[in-house]
C-alpha cells in the first residue's frame, strides 16, 4: 500500500515540475521574441527617417537600366528569428514522426532509444531541459487524448513509453465487404478434363495434333482441327491422359440440364445412352425435340389425347384386329412414364407396356400391373405384372423377345365387350405396400367392376 501511494506521488511531482518547465521555457522565449521585435521596429524607423532627409541617396532601377551595375543589398534587411539555443540532455528521445523544431540534433540524440527507465527519466528532468513543445509540437492535443489528472491508471511495467499515442492507422478508401458466394471461380481441375476444341468432357479415346494437344474422338470423327493450335488432329493416342481420366470420377455430361449423378469415365458413355437430361425426341415420332422438363408440354399441346389415360382408371381398346400402335403419357410426381400398346395384325397379337424415362436402376425400382376383363361376366380377370423397362431399351426387342404383356387375339376376343377390350393400369414402387382399392382386402380385384 506504502509503495503505490509513493509510486503517485512521484508521477504527480513529475507532472508539476514539467508544467514549471514549460512555462519557464514559454516566458522565456516571448521575451525573446518580443525584444527581437522591438529591434527591427526600431531600425525600420531610422531608415525611413533617413531616406526622407537624403532623397538622392535612392537608387531608382529604371534610370540605370541601360548601364545595370551592382547594388549592395540595404543595411536594413531583416535578419533571421533569434531562437535559443538549449543544451540538450543525451536522455530525450527524438519523436520518429515528427521532426524537432530546433535545428541540428545531435549524433547521440538521433540514437536515443525510445523508452526510458523511470529512474533515468527523473534524473534527465532538470532546469536546462528543452521544452517539452519543441520536441514534441502536437503534445498539446494529446494532453486532451490523455489528460494527466487520470490517477486511475497504474502501469504494470518499468518503462515509459515516449512514443505513446502515435500516429493512428489510416482508414481504409473503401468499406470492406463480404466474401461473395454466388461469384464463379475458375477451378483448374475442372478444366484438365474438358477437350479444348468443344469444351466438352473427354471421352475413353483421347487424340492428339502433330503439336501434342489433346482433342475428343468426336472432334476427330467431325475432322475438327485442334481448338489450341489449329492443326489437324491425328490417329496418334494420348494413353497417359486416358488412363489417368479413366479413374477420375466426373459429373455427367448432362448436369447443365439437371443430371446430378456423377461416374468414371469408363461408365459415362452407358450413363449417357439412358440419362434422362440428354436432349429427347418425340415418343409419337413427331419433328420435336427437347428436355424432359418441356415433354409434357408438347403433349398437351400437340398430342392432347396421348394424356388421356392414367392409373386405376378404366381404359377401352376399341380395335384389337386392325394395325395400330399409341403412347401414353402418364405421370407420377415427378416420373414421366410411356405406355405403349400395340396391336399386331400379322401376329394377331396384342402387346402392352410401361417404359420409364430414366436409368434402368431407377426403372428397377417400379413395377406396372394390367388387368384385363369383362364387364359382363364377374368370375374372369386376366392379371400381368413385370418391372417397368428404362425408355433406353429398344421397344423393338421388348416386343420380340416379349418382355412384356403378349395376348393373342383368340383369347382377348373372350374379354370383348360390345366389342371394345376393358383393362386396368397400375404402376408402384416396388418397395411400396400394396394399396387397398375398391375390391376390399385384395387390391387386385375379383372382376366386380
Amino acid at each position: 500500500m506504502g509503495n503505490e501511494q509513493s509510486t503517485k506521488s512521484q508521477q504527480e511531482a513529475q507532472k508539476a515540475t514539467m508544467r514549471r518547465l514549460l512555462d519557464e521555457q514559454r516566458k522565456m522565449y516571448e521575451k525573446k521574441c518580443q525584444e527581437v521585435m522591438d529591434q527591427v521596429k526600431a531600425q525600420t524607423t531610422q531608415n525611413a527617417q533617413a531616406a526622407n532627409q537624403n532623397p538622392s541617396s535612392v537608387v531608382h532601377p529604371a534610370a540605370h537600366a541601360p548601364q545595370p551595375s551592382y547594388a549592395p543589398p540595404p543595411a536594413y534587411a531583416p535578419q533571421p528569428a533569434y531562437a535559443p539555443q538549449v543544451p540538450q540532455p543525451t536522455h530525450f528521445a527524438q519523436n520518429p514522426h515528427q521532426g524537432p523544431s530546433i535545428p541540428g540534433p545531435s549524433l547521440e540524440r538521433q540514437r536515443a532509444p525510445y523508452s526510458y527507465v523511470r529512474e533515468d527519466l527523473q534524473n534527465a528532468m532538470t532546469a536546462t531541459a528543452p521544452p517539452a513543445s519543441a520536441l514534441y509540437p502536437d503534445l498539446n492535443n494529446r494532453n486532451n487524448q490523455f489528460s494527466f489528472e487520470d490517477n486511475n491508471s497504474n502501469p504494470t511495467h518499468d518503462f515509459v513509453f515516449v512514443n505513446h499515442g502515435g500516429p493512428q492507422r489510416t482508414r481504409p478508401s473503401a468499406p470492406t465487404r463480404d466474401r461473395s458466394i454466388n461469384r464463379s471461380r475458375n477451378n483448374g481441375n475442372d478444366n484438365e478434363f474438358l477437350c479444348p476444341t468443344c469444351k466438352t468432357l473427354f471421352g475413353l479415346q483421347i487424340y492428339q495434333c502433330n503439336r501434342g494437344h489433346s482433342s475428343c474422338n468426336r472432334c476427330k470423327e467431325q475432322g475438327r482441327c485442334c481448338g489450341i493450335c489449329g492443326n489437324s488432329i491425328t490417329t496418334t493416342r494420348n494413353y497417359a491422359l486416358e488412363g489417368y481420366i479413366a479413374e477420375q470420377r466426373m459429373p455427367c455430361r448432362f448436369n447443365k440440364n439437371g443430371c446430378t449423378l456423377s461416374f468414371k469415365m469408363t461408365e459415362m458413355d452407358i450413363h449417357c445412352r439412358e440419362c434422362p437430361f440428354k436432349e429427347l425426341h418425340c415418343p409419337l415420332g413427331c419433328f420435336w425435340r427437347g428436355q424432359l422438363k418441356q415433354l409434357t408440354l408438347h403433349f398437351d399441346a400437340l398430342h392432347p389425347e396421348q394424356r388421356s389415360v392414367d392409373i386405376n382408371s378404366e381404359i377401352q381398346l376399341r380395335n384389337i384386329s386392325s394395325n395400330s400402335q399409341n403412347v401414353y403419357l402418364i405421370l407420377i410426381g415427378v416420373f414421366n412414364f410411356l405406355f405403349h400398346v400395340k396391336v399386331s395384325e400379322a401376329e394377331r397379337k396384342i402387346y402392352m407396356v410401361v417404359q420409364l424415362i430414366g436409368t434402368k436402376v431407377s426403372a428397377s425400382k417400379w413395377s406396372y400391373e394390367l388387368h384385363v376383363y369383362n364387364k359382363s361376366d364377374f368370375r374372369r380377370k386376366f392379371t400381368f405384372s413385370d418391372a417397368v423397362a428404362s425408355h433406353a431399351e429398344s421397344l423393338t426387342d421388348i416386343f420380340k423377345e416379349a418382355k412384356c404383356l403378349v395376348l393373342p387375339h383368340a383369347y382377348a376376343a373372350t374379354y370383348l365387350n360390345n366389342g371394345a377390350l376393358t383393362y386396368k393400369l397400375f404402376i408402384k414402387k416396388t418397395t411400396d405396400k400394396e394399396p387397398r382399392g375398391d375390391f376390399g382386402k385384395n387390391w387386385r380385384g375379383r372382376g366386380r367392376n
